[in-house]
């Protein structure tokens, strides 16, 4: 039997695709102590896990990753980098030590958020996983620019290219960051990290990086060796549902349109509130869901409305989903073979709209904040051309060959047994 400590921010894109990883290895025997904030204790201890709140750590509420008041460009990028990243790893790194002093795991793993794991694995640690929870961007230099929504090179030419604006990206425009990541370090007692290595370096751990995708859906390209597409983290069916008065129409009525935007971006203005505008009258149903939102006034007949609906109740009874290309709801929906229509043009979504659209599986709206118009024009082509839902459908049976939650666990004690880097083969 092994240890291990995982460590998320509690948003839900960090914990969902935790759960499956957990419920895997104490499955198998091993031992799991979560550690996360406090509004999360009911989700961890379903999975069987030990539930450590954040104590020294700070969730977002405590540390709103936000820039200063007239901060526009790089200085509003880097405060909110800064504040997101470096600003709470001390104490992510306080909280994990006083943790390990009472169970001493044999691996430690983090989301993408935790850099505490880093300046834990640098003060002689035990080995530790990342557990990614958005898109597969940053760990190749030749990768598209971040926010981009490029695709690969296609020439050494572009190669360069993209190498030069990713250097000067981290070097120049970012460096902020990794100054104050340096500084950050000094301070725990940590030494600086060598000459040439970024913020962003220390955000990958050296001996197991898991992706919860499928190389349908991602680009060719070569990546570190440490670096697993191990497949979807999906939910289990909790059996705890409580449909809404309407849901019994979702059999009689085609085709089903969901609308969402995610459980981080809930400005129904951006997405929503255009979507019910494009699809108001038409045949079928439209179902919106909006975190923390009443719902908009007015509804159209053909609109029904939830604050929350779970994804494994919802999507096999939907034709496409129109999303702000959240990575976890779309790897949810090509999981069960739902195509796309895809307009996400913050943090990572551009990015993963990209892949989206490589792979055939749904239509891109590019840019932010699409039109009505735009909107009812992409989910007509969706509907009325089969490519986009076989394109679905054949990533869909790339993700149902793997079991994503048994590879992480696979890898997970192999990192747990040997203590060396996890490579593929």
């Amino acid at each position: 039997m092994a240890r291990f400590l995982l460590s998320t921010m509690p948003g839900a894109g960090c914990v969902a695709p935790a759960q499956p990883v957990v419920t895997a290895l104490i499955r198998r025997g091993h031992e799991v102590w979560w550690h996360t904030a406090k509004e999360r204790e009911e989700l961890v201890t379903a999975t069987g896990a030990h539930f450590v709140p954040f104590d020294r750590a700070q969730s977002w509420d405590d540390l709103p990753p936000v820039p200063d008041p007239g901060q526009r460009g790089f200085a509003a990028v880097n405060t909110m980098m800064r504040r997101l990243f470096v600003d709470r790893a001390p104490g992510q790194l306080a909280d994990y030590q006083d943790i390990l002093a009472e169970f001493p795991a044999d691996v430690v793993v983090s989301d993408g958020a935790c850099l505490g794991a880093d300046l834990l694995h640098a003060r002689g640690g035990p080995p530790w996983a990342v557990l990614h929870d958005t898109a597969l961007i940053g760990v190749c230099p030749d990768d598209p620019p971040h926010g981009s929504g490029g695709r690969p090179p296609a020439s050494a030419l572009e190669r360069l290219r993209y190498r030069a604006i990713n250097w000067r990206t981290r070097h120049v425009r970012l460096r902020a960051v990794t100054t104050a990541y340096q500084q950050c370090r000094r301070e725990c007692g940590v030494a600086p990290m060598r000459r040439g290595r970024t913020v962003f370096d220390a955000m990958v751990s050296p001996y197991l990086y898991l992706q919860p995708t499928s190389p349908a859906l991602e680009f060719p390209r070569r990546l570190p060796p440490q670096v697993h597409l191990i497949g979807p983290l999906l939910p289990e069916q909790s059996g705890e549902f409580t449909p809404p008065s309407w849901w019994s129409e979702l059999e009689r009525v085609d085709p089903i349109v969901h609308v969402t935007q995610g459980t981080s971006e809930v400005n129904p203005a951006d997405l929503v509130v255009p979507a019910i505008r494009a699809l108001a009258g038409r045949p079928g149903l439209v179902v919106v869901t909006v975190k923390g939102s009443d719902p908009p006034p007015d509804l159209p007949g053909n609109v029904r409305f939830a604050e929350f609906l779970p994804h494994q109740e919802l999507l096999p009874h939907v034709d496409v989903m129109v999303t702000n290309g959240g990575y976890n709801g779309v790897i949810a929906a090509l999981a069960r073979g739902v195509p796309l229509v895809a307009a996400g043009w913050r943090v990572d979504h551009p990015e993963v709209c990209a892949r989206i659209a490589r792979a055939g599986a749904g239509v891109w709206l590019r840019g932010p904040q699409p039109t009505p118009e735009e909107i009812g024009a992409a989910v007509t082509e969706v509907l009325s051309n089969p490519s986009y839902a076989e394109n679905a459908r054949r990533v869909q049976r790339e993700m149902a060959a793997s079991d994503g939650a048994g590879a992480a666990a696979d890898l997970l004690e192999r990192l747990a047994t040997t203590g060396a880097p996890v490579t593929r083969p």
